[in-house]
């Protein structure tokens, strides 16, 4: 197992929820904040190189149905990330 938690993330209030690691490359985490802000990120490994690209949202009520779709969403950096502030 190859669980990488992104300190980023915690250090901002958010806890681990999911990890998805059944395959190789990508593996999918979810980070939710106790007021329902969540973070999606998808982790990519290619040789020595970790990408990580992120897809934030700001309420719970789309968790649900965005984490079962993860691997056709669009994952970007997180300053291209619509409301990422």
């Amino acid at each position: 197992m190859k669980t990488y938690v992104n300190e980023l993330l915690t250090g901002s209030g958010y806890l681990v929820v999911e990890v998805d690691e059944n395959s190789p490359s990508p593996s999918y985490f979810s980070y939710m904040r106790p007021d329902g802000a969540y973070v999606l990120v998808k982790d990519t490994i290619s040789g020595n190189v970790r990408s990580s690209r992120y897809l934030k949202f700001g309420t719970f009520d789309t968790y649900v149905a965005n984490w079962a779709n993860r691997a056709s969403l669009t994952f970007d950096y997180p300053l291209e990330t619509t409301g990422w502030a």
